[in-house]
C-alpha cells in the first residue's frame, strides 16, 4: 500500500471497531476477508524484498495469514494490529530464509562447505574490476570477508534492526512497526549495531591473517 490509500488502510485496520468486529463469530469471516484485501499488496511487496519468485512470496502470505487467523483469539490488543501482522510476516519470512539456507548448505560439496575465509578470498575477488591493484582486490576481499562475517554474528534484536535498515531499506518508523519497538529504540540499536561491525572488523584485521585465522 503506498501514500494515502496505505495510510487510510491502516487507519481502518487499527480502529478498535475494526478490530471489535474481527473478533466478533459472527462478522470474523467477513472481517477477515476485508483485512486480506487491505493487506495483500502491502505484505506481498514486503516479501518480494526477500524471495524473488512468486511463489514463495505466495507462500509467506499464506503462513502469514493463517498465524494470524490462528492468533486472533489470542490478540490483546498490546500493539497495533498491522504491526502485529507484519511482525508475523516478518518471522514467517525468517523461517522461509533459514529454510533456503538449510537447503543450500545441504547440497554444498563438503570441499566448499568447510572451506576457510582466505580460501574464499579468490572467489570475492572474481568480483572485484580488473583494472584494480592486486593489493587493493585482496583487501577489498579481506574486508568484505570479514564485514560478512561480523554480521553473520548478530543477534537479535540488533540483527533484525540492522537487516531491515540498513540491508533491505526500511525506514526507521517500519522498522519499528514491523518489530513492535520505538523509533527512537531502533536508532539506539541501529547505531550499537554499526558500532559493533566495525568495531569486530577492525580488531579482526589488527589481529592480522595469522591470529585471525581460527579466532573465534
Amino acid at each position: 500500500m503506498q501514500g494515502r490509500q496505505g495510510r487510510d488502510a491502516f487507519a481502518e485496520l487499527n480502529a478498535p471497531e475494526f478490530l471489535a468486529a474481527l473478533l466478533d463469530a459472527e462478522m470474523k469471516s467477513r472481517m477477515f476477508d476485508r483485512l486480506v484485501r487491505l493487506t495483500h499488496d502491502s505484505l506481498f511487496a514486503f516479501a518480494r524484498r526477500h524471495f524473488s519468485s512468486r511463489e514463495e512470496c505466495q507462500e509467506v502470505l499464506q503462513e502469514t495469514y493463517l498465524a494470524v487467523h490462528k492468533g486472533l483469539a489470542g490478540f490483546q490488543g498490546g500493539s497495533k494490529l498491522t504491526t502485529w501482522i507484519y511482525s508475523l510476516a516478518y518471522h514467517k519470512i525468517c523461517d522461509q530464509i533459514a529454510v533456503k539456507t538449510r537447503r543450500r548448505e545441504e547440497a554444498l560439496e563438503p570441499e566448499e562447505s568447510a572451506a576457510d575465509p582466505e580460501a574464499r578470498a579468490d572467489s570475492w575477488s572474481a568480483l572485484t574490476p580488473w583494472e584494480a591493484s592486486a593489493d587493493r582486490v585482496l583487501a577489498k576481499s579481506a574486508a568484505e570477508i570479514l564485514i560478512a562475517e561480523a554480521i553473520r554474528l548478530l543477534v537479535p534484536p540488533g540483527s533484525e534492526v540492522y537487516r531491515l535498515r540498513d540491508v533491505e531499506g526500511f525506514s526507521g518508523e517500519e522498522v519499528a512497526a514491523m518489530l513492535g519497538i520505538s523509533p527512537e529504540n531502533v536508532r539506539v540499536l541501529l547505531h550499537r549495531t554499526r558500532k559493533q561491525i566495525v568495531e569486530w572488523v577492525r580488531n579482526k584485521m589488527a589481529a592480522g591473517p595469522t591470529n585471525r585465522k581460527g579466532a573465534a
